[in-house]
C-alpha cells in the first residue's frame, strides 16, 4: 500500500509465505528482519536516514 508517508508492507510469517515471483534479496533480507523483530507492518520511508545494516540502493 502506498500513502503519503511511503510503501507500508505487511510482513509474512515466514520467507516462503511472500507472494510469488518476489526475487529482490534485498526485499526479503527486510522482510526476515521484521520476522527476527516480531513486526507486523514495515514501512518504506524515502524520509528517514538507512539503516546502517542494510544494503543501500543509489537509484
Amino acid at each position: 500500500m502506498q500513502n503519503e508517508y511511503g510503501w507500508l508492507f505487511s510482513v509474512p510469517v515466514t520467507l516462503a509465505d511472500m507472494p510469488e515471483g518476489v526475487d529482490c534479496d534485498a526485499f526479503k533480507a527486510v522482510m526476515a528482519l521484521a520476522m527476527d523483530a516480531g513486526c507486523d507492518y514495515v514501512l518504506f520511508d524515502r524520509d528517514v536516514p538507512p539503516a546502517p545494516y542494510l544494503e543501500v540502493f543509489d537509484w
